[in-house]
């Protein structure tokens, strides 16, 4: 029985530690913009797909490179070699 009321306790602090952790931002340098432009994709026997538009931000710092997906006016609006604050996304 004491056995079952650790482990339940040990759930539920697992829980917590969980839910109360949130994404920080990445704080970098926009080192390349891309944008893909709409397409059809065809595949065989079925009719060709709409694949939308794409614009994309490569963010990096000393630790990492990090892809972001951003709208039509953010990627407008930032330019490669601007530092930048990203939340989110991947």
């Amino acid at each position: 029985m004491a056995k079952k009321i650790r482990k339940v306790i040990l759930a539920i602090a697992l829980l917590a530690v969980l839910a109360s952790c949130e994404s920080k931002p990445f704080k970098g340098i926009i080192v390349c913009k891309e944008y893909v432009k709409a397409h059809y994709v065809q595949r065989p026997r079925q009719a060709p797909q709409l694949v939308p538009s794409e614009w994309k931000f490569y963010v990096a710092n000393k630790y990492a490179v990090r892809e972001f997906s951003v709208d039509s006016i953010t990627y407008t609006k930032h330019h490669v070699g601007e530092r930048i604050i990203m939340r989110g996304n991947e």
